[in-house]
Order: structure tokens, then sequence, then C-alpha cells
């Protein structure tokens, strides 16, 4: 099931990130979900929709909002026919806890769980997939998150079903590092390469940014790896087994601003000389 590019043009991270809404707890989340996008122009901006010129044709997420500005509801669309969608539920405290996703027919095929401690950051994250052949919903991958003294994360574990017997274990984590702007500047990423075997570092990640604000860290969003404050123009990835540049993960990317400073068009191009741009438009108040 295919996802909305969100994060790959910003962040160049690896993993999958899910949506959330809230004002509160601005400070203390590391992975903050303040709503709006607060430009120096004094507007309120969200995210409308991202769009993408793919071998299949244009593939454009839509991003719809409730009155007080919570996502509700991401739309996929290849040649503006819905393909999927994500839902989202939220919590007294306006936290998103679960992020469901259906097929074009309405049925459900995956969803997220989001457990929170008493910031509202997230401690664990729950993966639920449905088993091909059973249609039984199973939980697959479960993320468990460590905090620095500055409340940023600082460790993201991963457990997978390693041995394909129903029970989660330890396959990986990945640890971050961050500039004096608190973007995340250095990841780690570490992989077991066996049932009960210790994770061994596999690739590091160096990420270099601009001065602009990311709309990501602005459009009301958590993510499995943490948001950056500003937005990354160049990933540097190094696999760490063979102490060579993966020419693939590693990318230069642009970007084109509208006059809130707002990105409407960004390129990445990998070393290995594959070049994507995504379309950004805003709703803005």
């Amino acid at each position: 099931m295919k996802k909305p590019q969100l994060t790959i043009a910003l962040l160049g991270f690896t993993f999958m990130s899910i949506f959330a809404s809230c004002e509160d707890s601005k400070k203390n989340d590391p992975q903050p979900n303040p709503g709006d996008n607060h430009n120096n122009q004094g507007k309120s901006c969200q995210i409308a929709t991202i769009s993408e010129n793919t071998a299949t044709g244009l593939e454009n997420s839509e991003f719809i909002y409730d009155a007080q500005g919570k996502l509700t509801r991401v739309n996929t669309k290849e040649n503006n026919a819905v393909t999927e969608y994500m839902t989202f539920e939220y919590n007294n405290a306006g936290k998103a806890t679960k992020m469901s996703m259906f097929n074009a027919n309405n049925v459900l095929q995956e969803y997220f769980t989001v457990e929170l401690n008493a910031n509202g950051n997230p401690t664990k994250m729950n993966f639920y997939s449905k088993e091909e052949d059973s249609n039984k919903m199973e939980n697959i991958t479960r993320y468990e998150y460590e905090y620095n003294g500055q409340n940023k994360t600082s460790k993201v574990n991963m457990f997978l079903d390693l041995a394909d017997k129903g029970t989660l274990s330890l396959a990986g984590y990945m640890t971050f590092t961050y500039d004096n702007k608190g973007n995340p500047n250095h990841k780690e990423y570490a992989v077991a390469m066996g049932v009960g075997q210790a994770p061994t570092l596999a690739y590091t990640y160096d990420y270099t940014y601009d001065s602009k604000e990311n709309p990501v860290k602005s459009t009301p969003i958590i993510n499995v790896e943490p948001l950056a404050v500003n937005n990354v123009t160049k990933v540097v990835a190094t696999n760490k087994l063979t102490n060579a540049v993966d020419k693939i993960q590693s990318q230069d990317i642009t970007y084109e601003y509208n006059n809130n400073g707002l990105p409407t068009k960004i390129t990445t191009k990998t070393q290995a000389g594959t070049t994507t741009s995504q379309t950004y438009s805003y709703n803005c108040k």
C-alpha cells in the first residue's frame, strides 16, 4: 500500500511517517504537531496537496482537516481517482492514537496505534497489517522510544517477527544527534543479522539543512523518526558494512519557495542519478 511521500523529500528518512494533531506540548514534544504553519507574514497555512508525476500518471495526496485544524483524512489519488486513504482517531487531548489505511473499496488494510507518555510523546507505536491467508490483522512491527535530556528522541528500537512465529523481537534500532537548531543531523541505523543476535551498525546518515521552515513539521504530524525544523538539502548515507557511500539513499534536494517562505516544488536527485519532483499546495488563512 502506497503512503503519501510526505517526508521522503523533506527529511530523507527511511521509515514511514504517520500523522497527528495538537497545539499542546510543543515545547516538550520532540516530534511536535502544532497544526498550523504561522509564517513571517502572519498567515496560518496547512498542506493541502502533494503531487508527483509517476510512470503511471499523476499521483496526488489530498489532506483534509476538521474545523479545529486536525488532520482527519488523506486521500491518495492516481489520475484523479482515489486508490487508497488514511483516517485518524484522537484522544481527548487532541493527540492521534490511531491511523487506519483503507483501499479504494473501503477495506481496512493496515493500521498504527500510538501509546503516549505524560508529555504526549510516543512511547510505543504498533503496526498491524492484514495477513494474506487468513485476512486477520497481525502486529508485525513495534517501535519503542527513548529521549535525551532535552526531551528529543535519542533512540528508536524496532521489533519484528524475525522467526515468523508470531513473537516480536529486537530487529534493530536508530540513534539520533541534533544540530543547534534542533534538526537531527546524524543518524545511525543498526540491524540484527539473525534471531537473538545483537544489532550491528549497518548505515549512518548525515543531513544538511537550509534555514527555511519545514512545512511537514508545521502540518499535524508525528513521525516514527524525529522531524526536522528546517528543510534538508543533502543526505549522505554510508554503508558501514562496506564503508562505501550508498548512492541510492544519498541525495541532493532543492526547493522552490512561495512568498510565504513555503516550498512549492521539491526536487530530489540521488547520487545514482535518479531525479524526482513533487509539488506542494497550501490552504492559508
